[in-house]
């Protein structure tokens, strides 16, 4: 049995057709399409939330609200911890 080469084990994984939501995200209309059709998922879902901003990440050329609150909300949360960590060695 050969053994797997696993860089082509990687590039195989990546080549694929884009989905419906990368083309959307990649012309700027993926948050609106999210919010005009699944916007009980978006609100109810974590995981399609981070698989949405996931999508908006790679592959939107256009700035998202969405994705900047996102990215402060993590940044909020590091900045605690870390805050909380330098109270505790004080």
């Amino acid at each position: 049995m050969p053994q797997e080469n696993p860089r082509l084990k990687r590039i195989l994984e990546k080549v694929r057709p884009k989905t419906f939501f990368e083309d959307l995200a990649e012309y700027g209309y993926l948050m609106q399409y999210v919010d005009e059709f699944m916007k009980e998922k978006w609100d109810n879902e974590e995981s399609f939330q981070i698989k949405i901003l996931n999508i908006l990440y790679e592959y939107s050329k256009y700035p998202s609200q969405e994705l900047n609150l996102y990215y402060l909300w993590h940044f909020n949360h590091a900045m605690e911890i870390f805050s909380e960590e330098v109270k505790e060695v004080k």
